[in-house]
C-alpha cells in the first residue's frame, strides 16, 4: 500500500502543473482551466471505458478534436466573449458526441456479440478473424 501511495505521488506535481499551464493559458482565469481540465478528464475516460467498437475509436477523437478546436477558436478570436458560454456549449456537443457513439455502436456490438467479455475491443476481435 505504501508504495502504491509513494507512486501516485509522483503524479501530484505533475498535475499541478498542467493546471499552472492551462491557468496561465487561459489569461488567469482559473475556473475556465479548471472546467477544461475536467471536461478532457471525462472525455479521456469515457474513451478508456466506453470506446470499444472500431467505428467509435475511429471517430469519437475526431468529433472531440473539433469541438474543443471550435472552442479555441472562438476563445482567441473574442477574448473578452462569453467564454463559459463556449465552453458550456462544446461541453453539451461533447456529450452529445459521446451519447451519440454509444447509442449508435456501442450498444449494438454488444447485442451483436463484437464486443464481449473475452474480447473487450473489437479490435481485438477483428485482428483474431483476420488470421
Amino acid at each position: 500500500v505504501v508504495v502504491h501511495v509513494v507512486e501516485n505521488c509522483v503524479f501530484v506535481p505533475i498535475m499541478v502543473g498542467v493546471v499552472f499551464f492551462l491557468i496561465e493559458f487561459y489569461m488567469g482565469d482559473k475556473f475556465l482551466a479548471f472546467m477544461v481540465l475536467s471536461l478532457v478528464w471525462i472525455g479521456e475516460a469515457y474513451s478508456l471505458i466506453s470506446m470499444r467498437s472500431i467505428q467509435t475509436t475511429k471517430h469519437f477523437p475526431c468529433a472531440f478534436f473539433l469541438y474543443f478546436t471550435l472552442f479555441h477558436v472562438y476563445f482567441f478570436s473574442c477574448p473578452f466573449g462569453f467564454s463559459y458560454s463556449a465552453l458550456g456549449s462544446t461541453s453539451i456537443f461533447v456529450l452529445h458526441a459521446m451519447i451519440f457513439f454509444w447509442n449508435r455502436y456501442e450498444i449494438p456490438a454488444v447485442i451483436n456479440g463484437s464486443v464481449t467479455a473475452g474480447s473487450p475491443r473489437m479490435m481485438q476481435h477483428y485482428q483474431h478473424s483476420q488470421q
